[in-house]
């Protein structure tokens, strides 16, 4: 059973924890709303494909970043938890943006390894469908496994079957977008497809920082359902695993507003129309 930070004893080390979980809330939820921010201002970037993709993941680690406040500070966690708890569905919603990114990887492989035919194929409607589909499946088989007789075991074989299928495809995928890329590089001229070529890039990095994130957590998760060999915590706050999920909602969205010459534009734009307003 974790314990909230507000019903423990108010120590130097909780104090630090507090103020900690705070920072991390605080810089995570305004990365993301800046990132939304800039891609809302620049309607342009969210008729193009890849910023779709980014949007989804931004909206997604919105959600899971303004709620670790509340599951940290006030939310007594266990294991055990229904699975319409708000726990297990926020975490549903964070394995979206796991999902997303996998889906964004393939999206930008076919876009650099096969840009004409991709233009074809991947219109802005199938990519919509996709982003629907993404959001849609996971919950549905989240109240589906609600009613399930034997719920707890059959979550540890899904997390652990998940996270083998979803670490070995975006490893393969991150290696095949990693050589295509190189190699679209040496061939096309530097101005010709750079746009292309950086967010590949950034996804490539983002899904290396999520998966190094995600994975102990993942390991932990399916071990313990499913054979009951839980590391006990005695808050959720003190969970390093735990926490370290929680990162990854703010290392993403800081990948996308760093990395991306579009995205820190359109907020330079936004600034300079505020400026001129007053």
């Amino acid at each position: 059973m974790g314990l909230p930070l507000m019903s423990l004893k108010t120590t130097p080390g909780i104090v630090l924890l507090m103020l900690f979980h705070v920072c991390l809330v605080t810089c995570s939820v305004a990365s993301n709303v800046l990132l939304l921010v800039a891609l809302l201002n620049a309607r342009h970037l969210l008729r193009k494909n890849n910023y779709i993709y980014t949007f989804s993941i931004t909206l997604s680690d919105l959600v899971v970043s303004a709620s670790w406040f509340y599951y940290v500070f006030y939310k007594r966690h266990s294991r055990f938890n229904p699975f319409h708890d708000a726990v297990n569905l926020v975490l549903v919603i964070h394995g979206i943006s796991l999902i997303t990114i996998l889906a964004a990887m393939i999206d930008r492989y076919l876009a650099v390894q096969h840009p004409f035919r991709y233009k074809q194929m991947m219109t802005r409607t199938k990519v919509l469908f996709v982003i629907v589909f993404i959001w849609l499946w996971p919950l549905v088989t989240t109240v589906a496994r609600a009613y399930s007789q034997n719920a707890s075991a059959s979550l540890g074989y899904s997390i652990i079957v998940f996270s083998i299928v979803m670490f070995g495809v975006m490893s393969i995928v991150n290696v095949k977008l990693y050589i295509v890329t190189k190699r679209q590089q040496r061939r096309e001229p530097r101005a010709k497809g750079a746009s292309r070529q950086r967010y590949a890039w950034l996804i490539i990095i983002a899904s290396m920082v999520f998966l190094i994130l995600w994975t102990p957590s993942m390991i932990h998760s399916g071990t313990c359902y499913t054979f009951d060999l839980c590391i006990p915590f005695y808050s959720l706050a003190a969970d390093p695993l735990s926490v370290l999920r929680a990162m990854n909602t703010l290392t993403t969205p800081l990948i996308f507003l760093l990395g991306s010459p579009l995205t820190r534009s359109s907020l330079k734009d936004l600034l300079h129309k505020l400026r001129c307003k007053r």
